[in-house]
C-alpha cells in the first residue's frame, strides 16, 4: 500500500502495487501539483513501514526506497517488545520466508 500525503492530508491510497529492485511505480497520480514535495508512506505486511519526503513531478511516476526491514511481526507499523512475542508466534517455514 502506498499512501501519499500533501501536509497531513491523505490525497491518494493505492494498492496491490509491486516494488522491484527497490523502486515503486505509481500510476494514475491525479490533482497533484508538479515539482511539490509530497509524503509517501509505503506499506507492506510485518515489515516496518517506509517514508520519504519527494518532489513528484509530472511525469514522474517511479519512487526509490531503501530497503524495507522485515521487523513488524505484530503488524502495527513500530518495532516494540510486542514484536518479539509475535515473533514466537510465527511458524518456522513463514519466518524463513523473509530472509531467504
Amino acid at each position: 500500500t502506498a499512501l501519499i500525503y500533501e501536509s497531513d492530508k491523505l490525497i491518494h491510497k493505492f494498492t496491490n502495487l509491486t516494488i522491484k529492485n527497490n523502486q515503486l511505480k505509481v500510476e494514475g497520480l491525479t490533482n497533484i501539483i508538479p515539482g511539490h514535495k509530497y509524503r509517501v508512506v509505503i506499506l507492506v505486511p510485518y515489515y516496518l513501514p517506509r517514508q520519504i519526503m519527494t518532489k513528484i513531478s509530472q511525469n514522474q511516476n517511479v519512487i526509490s526506497l531503501k530497503r524495507f526491514l522485515p521487523l513488524d511481526f505484530n503488524r502495527d507499523g513500530t518495532l516494540t517488545l510486542k514484536d518479539l512475542t509475535a515473533l514466537l508466534k510465527l511458524k518456522p517455514h513463514f519466518l524463513f520466508s523473509f530472509l531467504f
